[in-house]
C-alpha cells in the first residue's frame, strides 16, 4: 500500500518537512547528572531519523536544573551543554530529518522534588503532601518567562530547527491556563484573559527574541480528563489565543499527571487507537497553521486514514518508532507488515519511572543504539540449531539468521510463540500474536528452516556448530494434590478453555494470573473509562453488559500483599477494576495449602484462617522452573536461553537472545 498523505512533504512556519511522521517527545532517562545529552540520546534519535521520521521532537528538557519529571531530566537551562545539543541535532540532520526540542518547567507536578517549594500558579498540585509547593509572585512569574526566553535561544543556538513548549500533561503553563491549579486574582488568574496571559507572554517575548522566521510550536492538552478539568472547548480557545501570539504549529496530546494513566494508555485501555484525535480535528478546524495527531496510532495505514479524514496534518508515532526504528522506511516502502509491533505494554515508561533508560521489550536495540549499531555479518558461516519457538528461540534465530548463519529452528508444537502464543489469548493482548505473526515472516523471508511438530530427540543436533536451547519453563507442581487431572497450568488453560469448568480457582495473581482469570470471569462486564474524578485517581467510567460472554466463577489466590506485582502501574489499575466490577474474588496474604477433588483449601497468612474453595479446575499461574534438553555437544557450542536459563518475562528473553546471538 502507498501512503500518499503521510509522505507528503509540510511546512511549519518556514521549516520544510519531508513527511508527516513525527517522533514525538519522550523522555528516556539517557541524559547525564548535568541534563546535557549523552551519546546514547545522540545515537538514538538519529536512529529514529534513519528510519523515516520526518520531524524528530527531543524530549523534555526544563529550562530550570531544579524542575525535574525524572532523575536524569535533560535541561537547557544554560549554555554550558549546547555544543552536546548541537551533535544531536547535526546527528539527527545527516538523515535529512528536522529536529526540534521540547521545553518545559514542570512546576507544581514535577515528580522528583528539589527539595525546596515547588513553584506552582496557586498553592495546588495533584503529587501529595510530601511535595510542598508554593504560589509564585510576580517577580518569580517574570524571572520564568524570562527563562524560557533563554532556554528558546539556546535552542536556536544549538541548531534546533524548531522548538516546542511543553503545554501539555500538567507542566507549568497548563497549571496556569486550569482552574485546577490556577486559583489566582491577580492579572494571571481568574478570567480566561489573566490564565492565559503567562503563555502567551512567554510566546510573544520569545517571537521577539528570535525574529519572525523561527518556528515555534506548542504541545497542548485537548482535554485534561479529570472532572474540573480543562475541555476541548476552553483549549480551542486558548490555540487561538496562541496562534496570534506567534505558534506555528499544535502538538494536541492529552492528560495532566494526574491523568497520565490516558497520556500513557495501557493496552488494556478501551478505545485506545487514536481515542484523541477528535481533539486534533477541533483544533485543527479552528487554527490555520499544521496540527500534530496522536495516541495509539501504530501502523501507517491508521495515519493515512486520519490524515485524508482530516483529523489532522501530521501524525506522532512515538512507541511504534521504538518497537521498530524502521517504520518510517517501511512504512515508505510499502511494507508494513513488516513492520515491528509495539505491545503496548508499558516497559518503556516503567523503566524511566523506576529511574533506569528507557529500553523496549520487543527491541533489544532500544536504549542501547551506542552499543549496537546494526547487526554485522559474521566471517565465520555456521549451522546453528534453535530448540524451541518461543520469544528467546526466535529472536536467536532472528539474530543469527541475520549474521549469515544457516539456521534451523525445532518447534514441538504445530504452532510457533511457545508461551507468547498463550499470552495472546486474554483480553486486548493480540499484539503478542502479532509478534509471533512478525517473527514467523521475518524468519522465512531470512531463509530460516522451520520445522513444527517436531520435539528435540537425541542426535538432531549432530553437524551444528551452534545449538540453542530455548526449551522454556513449566509451572512448577509442589503442592499437595496439584497432580490432579483438574489442575492445568495457564498456558494449557489459554490454549484449550474447553478443558476449564465453571468454577475456577487461579493460584498466582501476577500479571499471568490476573489476565487468566480475566480470560474467564471477566469478560461479562466491560468498562469506558471517561475521565479522572480527582488527583486521588477515582474513575469516571461506564459499565457495559458484553451480553457474548458469560463468566465463570473465579478466584484468585495469591501470596503477596497485592495483585498484579510486575505489571506497570496504569495496565494494573485497568485490569484490577475489571476484575472487581466482574465479580472476580481475589485474596492476597494467602497461601494455598492443599488441592482436593473439587476443592482447594488456603490458609490467610495474617490470620490463620482457613478456608475451602470449591473449584472444577484449578490453574496454576505461578513459580516456573527451567525446563531441560540434554544436547549432544559433538563440538558445538550450547547456549540456553530464555525461560530455559531463567523464567522471566519476554523482555529479559529476547535481550539475552538478542546479545548471545550477536556474538556467535
Amino acid at each position: 500500500m502507498v501512503y500518499d498523505k503521510l509522505m507528503q512533504p509540510i511546512r511549519i512556519g518556514k521549516m520544510r518537512v519531508k513527511n508527516r511522521m513525527v517522533f514525538p517527545p519522550m523522555n528516556t532517562n539517557y541524559s547525564n547528572e548535568n541534563g546535557a545529552p549523552m551519546e546514547l540520546m545522540m545515537d538514538y534519535y538519529a536512529r529514529r531519523a534513519r528510519g523515516g521520521a520526518g520531524l524528530v521532537i527531543v524530549e523534555s528538557t526544563t529550562i530550570d536544573a531544579t524542575s525535574r519529571n525524572h532523575g536524569a531530566q535533560s535541561q537547557l537551562s544554560n549554555t554550558a551543554s549546547i555544543p552536546l545539543w548541537s551533535k544531536v541535532v547535526d546527528k539527527v540532520h545527516r538523515y535529512g530529518a528536522k529536529v526540534a526540542i521540547e521545553l518545559t518547567h514542570f512546576g507544581a507536578d514535577g515528580t522528583v522534588s528539589s527539595g525546596g517549594l515547588e513553584p506552582s500558579p496557586s498553592n495546588v498540585t495533584s503529587r501529595g503532601a510530601e511535595f510542598e509547593v508554593h504560589e509564585m509572585t510576580i517577580e518569580e512569574i517574570h524571572a520564568m518567562q524570562q527563562m524560557y526566553v533563554e532556554a528558546v535561544v539556546n535552542a536556536k543556538k544549538a541548531g534546533f530547527d524548531a522548538i516546542t513548549y511543553h503545554a501539555a500533561h500538567g507542566n507549568i503553563m497548563p497549571e496556569f491556563f486550569s482552574t485546577l491549579y490556577n486559583k489566582r486574582t491577580d492579572w494571571y488568574g481568574g478570567s480566561f484573559e489573566n490564565r492565559v496571559r503567562f503563555a502567551r507572554e512567554i510566546v510573544e517575548m520569545t517571537r521577539e527574541a528570535v525574529g519572525p522566521d523561527y518556528p515555534l510550536m506548542m504541545r497542548i492538552s485537548g482535554d485534561e480528563y479529570i472532572q474540573g478539568g480543562r475541555t476541548l472547548e476552553e483549549t480551542v480557545e486558548i490555540c487561538k489565543v496562541m496562534e496570534k501570539a506567534g505558534i506555528d504549529c499544535f502538538d494536541v496530546s492529552g492528560g495532566i499527571q494526574a491523568t497520565y494513566l490516558f497520556t500513557i494508555a495501557p493496552y488494556n485501555l478501551p478505545g485506545l487507537h487514536g481515542f484523541m484525535m477528535p481533539s486534533a480535528k477541533a483544533i485543527k478546524e479552528a487554527v490555520n497553521v499544521p496540527v500534530i495527531g496522536v495516541g495509539g496510532i501504530r501502523d501507517p495505514e491508521l495515519a493515512e486514514k486520519y490524515l485524508e479524514e482530516g483529523y489532522a496534518d501530521m501524525i506522532a508515532i512515538g512507541r511504534s518508532f521504538i518497537a521498530d526504528p524502521d517504520f518510517g522506511v517501511k512504512a515508505m516502502e510499502g511494507r508494513s507488515c513488516d513492520i515491528r509491533p509495539c505491545l503496548t505494554c508499558g516497559n518503556c515508561f516503567m523503566e524511566i519511572c523506576n529511574d533506569r533508560i528507557l529500553t523496549c521489550t520487543v527491541n533489544p536495540e532500544a536504549g542501547r543504539e551506542d552499543d549496537f549499531k546494526g547487526v554485522e555479518e559474521a566471517k565465520d558461516k555456521k549451522k546453528v540449531l534453535v530448540i524451541g519457538g518461543g520469544a528467546s528461540g526466535l529472536e536467536a534465530a532472528r539474530i543469527s539468521a541475520m549474521r549469515g548463519h544457516a539456521v534451523t529452528l525445532l518447534e514441538k508444537n504445530d504452532h510457533l510463540g511457545g508461551a507468547m502464543a498463550a499470552a495472546g489469548i486474554p483480553p486486548h493482548k493480540e499484539k503478542i500474536g502479532q509478534l509471533v505473526d512478525w517473527y514467523e515472516k521475518t524468519l522465512k523471508d531470512l531463509g530460516v528452516e522451520v520445522k513444527k511438530n517436531c520435539e528435540y530427540e537425541k542426535g538432531m543436533s549432530k553437524g551444528f556448530d551452534v545449538v540453542f536451547s530455548a526449551v522454556g519453563a513449566e509451572y512448577l507442581r509442589v503442592i499437595p494434590g496439584s497432580d490432579k487431572p483438574s489442575v492445568i497450568d495457564a498456558v494449557d488453560a489459554l490454549k484449550h478453555p474447553e478443558k476449564v469448568g465453571n468454577r475456577v480457582v487461579v493460584i498466582g495473581g501476577g500479571a499471568t494470573g490476573c489476565e487468566t482469570a480475566e480470560f474467564f470471569g471477566a469478560q461479562g462486564q466491560e468498562i469506558y473509562l471517561h475521565r479522572m474524578k480527582n488527583f486521588s485517581g477515582d474513575l469516571d467510567m461506564t459499565v457495559t453488559e458484553n451480553s457474548g460472554f458469560q463468566n465463570k466463577d473465579v478466584t484468585i489466590v495469591e501470596m503477596m500483599p497485592e495483585m498484579g506485582i510486575g505489571m506497570d502501574g496504569f495496565s494494573r489499575k485497568i485490569l484490577l477494576e475489571t476484575l472487581e466490577i466482574n465479580g472476580v474474588k481475589m485474596m492476597t496474604d494467602t497461601k494455598v495449602w492443599e488441592i482436593e477433588d473439587k476443592n482447594v483449601r488456603v490458609v490467610d497468612k495474617k490470620s490463620g484462617d482457613i478456608v475451602d474453595l470449591p473449584a472444577d479446575t484449578v490453574i496454576l499461574a505461578g513459580g516456573l522452573r527451567s525446563k531441560e534438553v540434554i544436547v549432544e555437544t559433538d563440538g558445538a557450542q550450547v547456549y540456553t536461553i530464555g525461560d530455559a536459563d531463567a523464567p522471566g518475562r519476554i523482555v529479559q528473553a529476547l535481550f539475552r537472545a538478542h546479545c548471545v546471538a550477536r556474538e556467535i
